[in-house]
């Protein structure tokens, strides 16, 4: 927020400024949770500089944070908010909501690739009906608690785990070398632990600057049962990793996809 208020003052005057996006929860940097207050700081700064706020909630919006919209957890009240990925419950669909002032422009203002398929849009709304009617919400901060907790209680017998972070089905693991340095682990180690998942079942990538975060973001339909057996399997592919059972040559064809 510093550094904000002083590219305000400085090199970025706050009228040369449109609109700010964020995403609520950083998730391919790492699902990195803001401290508390920082996004409510810097709405507050927008809202006395006049500048628009985007939220992009295209990757942990729509029921996957434990909330129904991820900007809810830190008090937003966006201008813009953006949708893809579940929206379409598999198909290709994307939105933008927001109020008439600004979305009511001339046809073809904006184009999307991923808008206006009818067959997209309806599949679309039968999402949007399924987390209301199937608790989707409610299941997520539920099912994504018990599922956290679980993978903090591998770190007391895995090192390597340095933390677990996230909201509701957005979950990282951050793997470190040490626990006291927070050094991670370098990208082979990940893509090994990724691909021993992958061999005994599970399904899941990595995020992080420093490609060293399990990502886990299951389907909002997770059961307890299913969660319970990828976190055994997440406890299997770190055990085999550290004792050698997956080689370089492994991954090699993998590195960095």
């Amino acid at each position: 927020l510093a550094l904000l208020d002083y590219q305000f003052e400085t090199t970025c005057p706050p009228h040369q400024v449109a609109a700010v996006f964020i995403e609520p929860l950083m998730s391919d940097g790492g699902l990195i949770v803001p401290p508390p207050g920082f996004l409510k700081a810097l709405q507050e700064r927008c809202r006395r500089h006049g500048i628009k706020i985007v939220v992009d909630e295209v990757k942990v919006g729509l029921a996957r944070s434990g909330m129904m919209h991820c900007f809810q957890h830190e008090g937003l009240t966006p201008d813009l908010v953006v949708f893809g990925k579940g929206i379409g419950g598999g198909l290709p669909l994307s939105a933008v909501i927001g109020p008439k002032q600004i979305m009511d422009h001339a046809p073809a203002f904006a184009l999307q690739t991923t808008a206006g398929n009818p067959v997209a849009t309806s599949a679309g709304n039968a999402v949007l009906k399924t987390i209301e009617t199937d608790g989707l919400v409610e299941r997520s901060a539920r099912i994504g608690m018990l599922f956290s907790d679980a993978l903090r209680a591998l770190g007391d017998r895995h090192e390597i785990i340095g933390d677990v972070r996230g909201r509701g089905l957005a979950i990282g693991v951050d793997l470190v070398k040490d626990r006291a340095t927070r050094e991670p682990v370098t990208a082979t180690t990940t893509a090994k632990i990724i691909y021993r998942g992958y061999e005994l079942g599970a399904a899941f990538t990595y995020v992080g600057l420093k490609a060293n975060v399990l990502e886990f973001m299951p389907p909002l339909t997770l059961t307890e049962d299913e969660m319970t057996e990828g976190v055994a399997i997440v406890d299997q592919a770190i055990a085999d990793v550290n004792a050698g059972k997956v080689s370089d040559a492994d991954v090699a064809s993998f590195m960095m996809w």
